[in-house]
């Protein structure tokens, strides 16, 4: 999981493993260990992908791509409808 740390809070958390210590620096970071992100979690970090994905109906093309904008970015083409 991609975790982040709010702005300004921190550059880095260290995490207490079995062996040491997990070092996580940066303001995001990539977590596999489910212990690490509830650690992390508790300590004001948060899943980088909470925004998740565009859902537009888009602007479909006579050349078969759907596009985000009226002229299509594959072929070039103005597309007036929009689905």
């Amino acid at each position: 999981m991609r975790m982040a740390v709010p702005d300004g809070a921190c550059r880095g958390i260290d995490v207490r493993t079995e062996t040491g210590t997990a070092r996580y620096n940066g303001r995001t970071f990539d977590v596999e260990d489910r212990r690490h992100i509830r650690m992390l979690r508790d300590q004001g970090a948060f899943p980088a992908d909470v925004g998740g994905v565009t859902r537009a109906a888009g602007f479909p093309c006579p050349c078969g791509f759907k596009s985000l904008f009226r002229r299509c970015s594959r072929c070039g083409r103005d597309n007036p409808k929009e689905n």
